[in-house]
């Protein structure tokens, strides 16, 4: 909870400061407008937020044994399936060289 919550506050941070720090990060892989990287950004944040929140409800509300299957074999798919979906927003603001 608390890595999810410092990723999304990081990334809010550099996009009140004009700096998407996505780009930043992989910048060197993907080429997207700046409207991309801004909306990419403000997607990972949601992201790392309701994660956050999902881990908090499991975590309170299961056993230790659902919570640690959870957090072994629930978030890297849930990141996995989160990242398929945003292909379609690079697709859209990708710059073709």
């Amino acid at each position: 909870t608390i890595i999810n919550i410092l990723f999304a506050g990081i990334l809010f941070i550099g996009n009140l400061m004009n700096k998407p720090l996505l780009k930043l990060l992989l910048g060197g892989a993907l080429k997207l407008q700046d409207e991309g990287w801004k909306v990419l950004t403000k997607r990972w944040i949601i992201f790392f937020i309701a994660l956050a929140i999902l881990n908090e409800i499991i975590w309170r509300t299961q056993s230790t044994d659902v919570w640690v299957k959870f957090k072994v074999f629930g978030i890297l798919p849930l990141t996995f399936i989160f990242t398929l979906t945003q292909f379609t927003i690079i697709k859209k603001f990708q710059i073709e060289d």
